[in-house]
């Protein structure tokens, strides 16, 4: 049986024919352009904003390095020079006043007046046990004597026989065995190490008043069991000679407070594995450290390079020069201040299209490697070294 024709069954065909031709060669160019447009708007966002990502993560590494290693160094070069009431000129003579120095051989023995040293690195002498060597392509080394922290009270007399100072408290037990201390009064000044171990339990630290009789410290040449410091016992301590002036007594008001070496450099761990960094050498860090310590501490890394200039005053003119011309002209008692300059750098490469031009640099230009594509930058400051302005 034949079935009738019906118009409504012949359009639905033609619409279906239609729906399942897709689309033409045209609209899926046109597709995909639209779409390769769109990716690549959004990658080029992306890519840009990961650019600005690296190179705000570098310039914000960069800064802290620069800011905090100097704060770092200022800090110590403003206390630099500083040894009681008197400091740099004796209130007796007004000449400029010595460190009499009762303990060796751990501190560079340092002329009068001086408080400050500067070398080229290559020509710095190291401490034997120094375990993070310097960068060799470095510039400077600079070495400072700190008096550093709140002064102590004698209560009596130094006992010469012991010998021995006798301190008000040792609270916190901030003097150890293998400190040293600096003893000064107006007219003097004289460097001690200590060669026992200062009591600091809580009868030590009274909330008013002093313990009667004092801590005892003593500088002696044998230690509490008796060894003999010469031979270098196992409590770190070495030769104290006796006094070898007249000693500080209470009526000359006598300051006690602890000091230290410190020698600033950059430097590397042998293995490379950290990048380079502002090191702080300590001399009483390396005395109480076990053996191959160092007394190295890192203070920031991604530093590459330390340059130092000395304010050298002659005639109330201030000129700066480098280490070798200070050392040729023996004007260390003279610097009054030190300019510091550090490099530091980035930690990503790429982060600049190009190597940067050379970079200004104490008294010249600093040309930067010419493949380095990491982002440096040069921070410099002036400080004064404490009590040596006139």
């Amino acid at each position: 049986m034949t079935m009738p024709f019906h118009p409504g069954a012949a359009r639905l065909a033609a619409g279906s024919a239609r729906a399942e031709r897709g689309l033409t060669l045209v609209e899926l160019m046109v597709s995909i352009a639209l779409g390769l447009l769109v990716i690549g708007a959004v990658l080029y966002v992306y890519l840009g904003s990961k650019g600005a990502y690296r190179t705000n993560k570098s310039t914000s590494r960069v800064q802290e390095a620069g800011r905090f290693g100097l704060d770092a160094m200022l800090r110590d070069i403003r206390q630099a020079g500083f040894i009681g009431c008197g400091s740099r000129l004796s209130l007796a003579d007004f000449q400029a006043q010595g460190i009499y120095q009762l303990a060796t051989p751990k501190l560079n023995v340092m002329a009068p007046g001086q408080s400050v040293v500067g070398y080229a690195t290559a020509a710095w002498a190291k401490p034997a046990n120094l375990t993070v060597q310097p960068l060799t392509n470095t510039d400077d080394v600079v070495e400072l004597q700190v008096g550093y922290g709140g002064s102590v009270q004698m209560v009596k007399d130094p006992d010469l026989t012991v010998p021995a100072l006798y301190l008000a408290n040792n609270c916190g037990a901030k003097v150890k065995m293998d400190n040293y201390l600096l003893v000064s009064s107006c007219t003097v000044a004289t460097l001690v190490r200590v060669s026992n171990q200062p009591p600091a339990t809580a009868a030590q630290c009274p909330t008013s008043g002093v313990v009667a009789g004092g801590v005892e410290v003593d500088y002696a040449a044998a230690d509490t069991n008796g060894a003999t410091i010469n031979t270098f016992p196992a409590s770190g301590s070495h030769a104290l000679s006796a006094v070898a002036q007249s000693s500080p007594t209470l009526t000359s008001l006598p300051n006690v407070q602890s000091f230290d070496d410190v020698v600033y450099y950059v430097g590397q761990v042998a293995s490379g594995a950290r990048p380079p960094a502002l090191y702080r050498y300590s001399a009483t860090a390396a005395a109480a450290a076990p053996a191959g310590a160092g007394g190295s501490e890192e203070i920031i890394d991604h530093v590459e390079n330390l340059c130092a200039l000395y304010g050298v005053s002659n005639a109330g003119a201030v000129t700066y020069e480098n280490a070798a011309a200070v050392t040729a002209a023996n004007a260390w008692a003279s610097v009054v201040s030190v300019r510091i300059s550090l490099l530091a750098v980035g930690d990503e490469n790429g982060v600049v299209d190009a190597p940067q031009p050379a970079l200004p640099w104490c008294a010249g230009t600093l040309a930067i490697g010419a493949t380095d594509t990491h982002y440096h930058q040069v921070f410099t400051a002036t400080a004064a070294l404490r009590d040596h302005l006139q």
